[in-house]
């Protein structure tokens, strides 16, 4: 039974979500944040998360790992090494810790780009969640989120809601497929996790189980912003052609133009993944979906003054 959790990056997105979860299910919640706020925790304490110590764990139970350095495009060497520091180094160390004190549960938060482990962020991330699942931790368990969305959320469906809404965003080809998950069923998934004897030592993919396309995210933000999604479709060629022509602009600046080809393979790449083995040893079933939960999204940005 868990009755006392630390929770790490408990001020973001999920964090916040996940503490109001815990509280509703009369659990004690230590929050850990960079600096002071109130939210849905009993305790709080501040710091880098290189430096959390053994008196911030004692008589806690379960902790739920979300702090980390989040993907940067083209990063520098300092930020690389700081992608190590926070995502891999942290982790290790609270791990450690967490081991040292017989904490028995340990829920790290980590990505879907450590499948392919070809950046710095998926590369920390995948090192991470080996050193967790090789410590003698009782109940350790590796989640990887898909793209997580809900009302408030960060990252790159605000920004293309934001895009569409200003008409810079066209439509673009039903190619490629996304993994996604709302935000409370992530929360819900984090909650087996932690109280499921079948997760120790698991590695688990969390999404909920729609293949979405660039395209109809594309007509349902229209839709939320009461416009008719365009019948035309940019052709694929035409945006190979300006992706190039972003990858000279951005040799000739040094720096990466707000279009090219890593955009494009975003775009139009497939990263789409099977999340069926949580629900089979969990239960895990998704409550959420995208298309139903656009409009919610949108009037929360315009009630936030963004769109």
């Amino acid at each position: 039974m868990i009755r006392v959790v630390f929770v790490t990056g408990a001020s973001g997105y999920i964090g916040r979500k996940l503490c109001a979860f815990l509280k509703s299910k009369g659990v004690c919640v230590r929050a850990y944040l960079r600096s002071p706020e109130s939210g849905p925790w009993d305790e709080c304490f501040t710091g880098d998360i290189n430096d959390a110590s053994p008196k911030m764990l004692e008589g806690a139970d379960t902790i739920f790992h979300l702090a980390g350095k989040a993907h940067m495009i083209s990063p520098t060497v300092d930020e690389i090494r700081e992608n190590f520091k926070v995502n891999y180094d942290a982790t290790i160390r609270l791990a450690q810790l967490a081991e040292d004190l017989d904490i028995n549960n340990f829920v790290f938060f980590s990505t879907l780009a450590a499948f392919s482990r070809n950046t710095s962020y998926g590369q920390s991330k995948y090192l991470a969640e080996r050193a967790v699942l090789s410590t003698k931790i009782q109940n350790k368990v590796v989640l990887r989120p898909g793209m997580v969305y809900g009302p408030g959320c960060k990252g790159n469906l605000p920004r293309m809601i934001y895009a569409v809404s200003k008409g810079w965003f066209p439509p673009v080809p039903e190619i490629g497929r996304r993994s996604m998950v709302h935000v409370d069923d992530v929360v819900k998934a984090a909650w087996l996790a932690a109280t499921r004897p079948e997760a120790a030592g698991r590695t688990y993919v969390v999404t909920d189980g729609v293949e979405y396309s660039v395209r109809k995210i594309h007509e349902w933000i229209c839709k939320a912003l009461g416009r008719k999604a365009p019948g035309w479709t940019l052709p694929l060629n035409v945006l190979k052609t300006l992706a190039w022509v972003g990858d000279m602009i951005g040799k000739l600046h040094g720096d990466r133009f707000l279009f090219d080809s890593g955009v494009l393979e975003k775009l139009i790449g497939d990263e789409w993944y099977d999340s069926t083995l949580i629900q089979k040893d969990l239960g895990f079933r998704p409550t959420r979906n995208l298309r139903d939960s656009m409009e919610e999204i949108v009037n929360h940005l315009r009630k936030e003054g963004v769109i």
